[in-house]
């Protein structure tokens, strides 16, 4: 009925991607340089995924609005913590998460003398690689125990997805509902025609918060926000606002080999 359009256009996020590429790099190197004294960390988890909108749109034929009903999906990865200090820990990663959104349109389509009222109930699923690079500070530390709060960057590439949409349309007096599912999304580089249902964009990027428990120096508890900066859309369709994502979870995670950081003896009189 309503198909995703293939047409690439702009491209306003590939700088950023560079930047992050290059810091990514830099810490592989920075990793190998002090394989020493790093840790693996192997994770995995679920999280809430949603999404939201700067402003919803609410005229008299026209309402559109993102629900923030839970949707629980799973997540998992591999990071590495180089100690950079005492206190301070570098994480580059890279993580597999399926985030999404529901979206709910509702509007008037005027044909001469009649008029089609339109609903349109969609259930986006994507998945996502992602790219994190967080900067750890400790906030407690006793023994082998330790309390992180971290953030930084967050950048994904949309792997693929689908949607699931629900439609409701009476005309002239009969109503015609049914859902169609498995819809498989198109994920574009640039700018796309206005259609319906748009183009997602290849490209994502935001930041990330986390608080890290790391038991035993070989545990790590941690929860975690993420929040995109730009829209999911490269090109919202219909005017529609822009919809960002978010995503919000718990992971556990097993560290090898075991945490240690720098002692202070390694960290010497220049360092805290």
């Amino acid at each position: 009925m309503f198909r995703f359009a293939k047409y690439p256009g702009q491209a306003h996020r590939f700088p950023v991607m560079r930047l992050e590429f290059s810091l990514l790099l830099f810490c592989w190197l920075t990793t190998f340089s002090a394989s020493a004294r790093v840790s693996w960390l192997f994770q995995a988890g679920a999280g809430t995924a949603y999404g939201s909108v700067n402003s919803r749109i609410d005229k008299p034929e026209n309402h559109y609005r993102v629900d923030i009903s839970p949707r629980i999906t799973p997540t998992a990865g591999l990071s590495v913590l180089i100690p950079l200090s005492q206190r301070l820990t570098l994480e580059p990663g890279l993580l597999y998460s399926r985030k999404g959104f529901r979206g709910i349109d509702e509007f008037v389509v005027h044909d001469g003398n009649y008029t089609s009222q339109v609903l349109f109930d969609t259930h986006y699923q994507l998945n996502y690689l992602t790219l994190p690079i967080q900067l750890n500070y400790t906030l407690l530390q006793c023994g082998q125990h330790k309390l992180l709060l971290g953030g930084g960057m967050n950048y994904a590439i949309l792997l693929n997805g689908s949607n699931d949409y629900f439609t409701r349309q009476v005309w002239r007096g009969a109503a015609y509902e049914g859902w169609f599912r498995n819809n498989q999304v198109f994920k574009g580089l640039m700018q796309t025609k206005n259609t319906y249902e748009g183009t997602m964009s290849i490209f994502d990027a935001g930041l990330r918060l986390q608080v890290s428990y790391i038991f035993r120096s070989r545990l790590m508890l941690r929860v975690f926000h993420e929040q995109s900066l730009y829209s999911v859309y490269l090109k919202e369709p219909n005017n529609r606002p822009a919809v960002r994502l978010r995503y919000t979870g718990l992971s556990i995670g097993i560290l090898f080999p075991s945490f240690k950081g720098v002692t202070a003896a390694a960290a010497g009189p220049g360092r805290s």
